[in-house]
């Protein structure tokens, strides 16, 4: 039987938004998956993702940053930067009250550093002025506000090799801007390839636009959730990330048969 690879995008995925967890049945389900030698990631647009949650569920790989920073077994196998130059034309198209704040390998810079989001974010990172990022190694920056949308048409006109995520629903007001190379598709095809599972074997999870491509590329994609555009790429959907356990225990037996 050939290897399997399982790939779970985590914010309204595996992580649900509502209730702020994950499931509890899906730790010990995914558990039994790694010890059958199915292959797991994780793929998600988080900077990083929690260390307890990180810490109980079993995994071969993640992906941060939307694929762009990529570790095998918690080794650093792919790292993307977003340039200076890049960094310095997106500040200048976005709304002078805009959260804007980026992630560099080290640190976190924000317009805001008093803010709940700069809070949140020192417990991992230490938190410096957003007009200190030039020239750091930037990862990704985010813009939160309500001139999203229109800060989207702008970039991707005039910065068509950045990879841009958001600005449409479920995150309407909220963009995730990566590298080119730094995009979840990419990311689930280096992944599988270094575990050496085909990508026919490979079935994803993911909910939102930021998911498209590597739903799209998958052997087997799964919606979690009810974004309309996800459907023409999904193979299946479920309602909600507590339908996860269930799906996986109707793997599990096909599988280990």
């Amino acid at each position: 039987m050939s290897t399997h690879l399982l790939a779970f995008d985590f914010d309204g995925t595996l992580y649900d938004e509502h209730t702020q967890t994950v499931p509890e049945e899906i730790f010990p389900l995914v558990q039994q998956a790694h010890d059958a030698g199915i292959k797991i990631a994780l793929i998600t647009g988080r900077w990083e993702l929690p260390a307890d949650f990180l810490a109980r569920l079993p995994h071969h790989a993640r992906a941060t940053s939307n694929g762009g920073q990529v570790r095998i077994q918690d080794e650093i196998h792919v790292q993307h930067l977003i340039s200076r130059e890049d960094v310095e034309k997106i500040a200048k198209f976005t709304h002078t009250e805009a959260e804007l704040y980026a992630f560099s390998t080290t640190h976190f810079f924000t317009r805001a550093p008093e803010g709940e989001r700069s809070k949140r974010w020192s417990r991992y990172l230490p938190v410096k002025p957003f007009e200190e990022v030039y020239g750091e190694q930037v990862m990704k920056l985010n813009v939160d506000h309500t001139s999203v949308p229109e800060l989207k048409t702008t970039l991707l006109a005039e910065m068509p090799h950045l990879t841009l995520t958001g600005g449409q629903v479920p995150y309407l007001h909220f963009l995730t801007i990566t590298p080119t190379q730094a995009n979840k598709a990419e990311a689930l095809k280096y992944i599988a390839s270094t575990l050496g599972v085909d990508l026919q074997d490979t079935t994803v999870f993911g909910d939102s636009d930021n998911d498209i491509e590597m739903l799209r590329l998958a052997g087997h994609a799964v919606q979690v959730g009810h974004m309309s555009y996800l459907e023409e790429v999904s193979d299946e959907k479920l309602d909600h990330p507590s339908d996860i356990a269930g799906w996986l225990r109707r793997f599990l037996e096909g599988h280990t048969k």
